[in-house]
C-alpha cells in the first residue's frame, strides 16, 4: 500500500500545491521574516513543510532546519528557547560550517533566554555564507493552546515577536498553525484587546493551505496505484466527493 497516514517524505507520493510553493519562495526572496502556514488538521501542512526541505527549496540558496513543537518539552515550564537552539545545532552540526559553534548550554540559556537565542541563531547565520537560515516550525500552535489553557505566560509571545523582528530579514520562520486554534485565539484576542498571542499572529504573511482540488485529486488518486489498478471517471468522481479533495482522506 504506497498510501500513508504519516507526513509524506516521499517526492513521489507529493501531489499539486504547486502555487504555494511558489508563493512560499517569492516571499523567502523578497526577504519575509515570518509565514504562518494554516490549514485544518490533516490537510497536508508538515507535508509540505517536508517538501520545502527535502525538494524545493533544496539548493536555492537557503539551510533549513525542521523543528516539531510537538517534540519539545512542556512549552510551560521548559526553555524553549534552549531547546529551540539545541535541535537547530543536532540538525546542523555535521555541517562543517556550523561545528566548530558548539552546542548550545543550558547554563547560559537560563539568564534571558530570548536574547541567548536571537544570540545563537545570528552566529549560525553568521557562518552560512550567501544562504539563509530558514526554520519551519511545526505545531507551534502548542504555544497558543498552553496560553489560552492558562499555564503559559502572555510574555512568551512578546518575546517570541521581538526575536522574530530582531532576526528578520536574515533568518526567515516558516510557522505551522492549526486552524481550530488560530479561531479561537481569534474569538479571545475580542474579548482582549491588546493580546500579544494575536499581535504576533499580525506579523509577517499568512498561508492558508486547503484541499486539493482537480487534476490534483485525480493524480493522488491514480498514479500511487498505476501499475495496479485502473479507475473509472465515475469511480474518480466519486472519490473527490467524498474526501473533499483533502489528501489525507484519499
Amino acid at each position: 500500500n504506497p498510501y500513508t497516514r504519516l507526513p509524506i517524505h516521499e517526492q513521489a507520493m507529493f501531489f499539486g500545491r504547486s502555487q504555494e510553493l511558489l508563493q512560499i519562495y517569492e516571499w523567502l526572496r523578497s526577504g519575509v521574516g515570518n509565514i504562518w502556514l494554516m490549514g485544518q488538521k490533516r490537510v497536508g501542512k508538515t507535508s509540505l513543510l517536508f517538501h520545502l526541505k527535502q525538494q524545493y527549496l533544496k539548493d536555492r540558496g537557503f539551510v533549513l532546519v525542521f523543528i516539531d513543537f510537538q517534540l519539545l518539552g512542556n512549552v510551560a515550564t521548559g526553555n524553549l528557547y534552549f531547546e529551540v537552539a539545541n535541535a537547530i545545532y543536532n540538525e546542523l552540526q555535521a555541517d562543517p560550517r556550523i561545528g566548530d559553534l558548539g552546542a548550545p548550554l543550558p547554563g547560559v540559556f537560563a539568564h534571558q533566554p530570548p536574547a541567548q537565542l536571537i544570540s545563537y541563531l545570528t552566529s549560525v547565520q553568521s557562518r552560512l555564507g550567501g544562504n539563509r537560515l530558514v526554520l519551519l516550525l511545526d505545531e507551534f500552535s502548542r504555544t497558543t493552546d498552553a496560553y489560552l489553557q492558562g499555564t503559559l505566560h502572555r510574555s512568551f509571545f512578546d518575546e517570541w515577536r521581538g526575536l522574530m523582528q530582531a532576526t528578520a530579514p536574515k533568518i526567515s520562520f516558516i510557522t505551522v498553525f492549526q486552524q481550530q486554534s488560530y479561531q479561537q485565539l481569534s474569538l479571545h484576542a475580542q474579548q482582549a484587546a491588546n493580546d500579544p498571542s494575536w499581535h504576533l499572529m499580525e506579523l509577517g504573511e499568512r498561508l492558508v493551505l486547503k484541499s486539493l482540488s482537480g487534476q490534483d485529486v485525480r493524480r493522488l488518486i491514480e498514479w500511487p496505484m498505476r501499475n495496479f489498478l485502473e479507475y473509472s471517471p465515475e469511480t474518480l468522481n466519486h472519490v473527490a466527493q467524498l474526501t473533499g479533495g483533502n489528501p489525507f482522506l484519499i
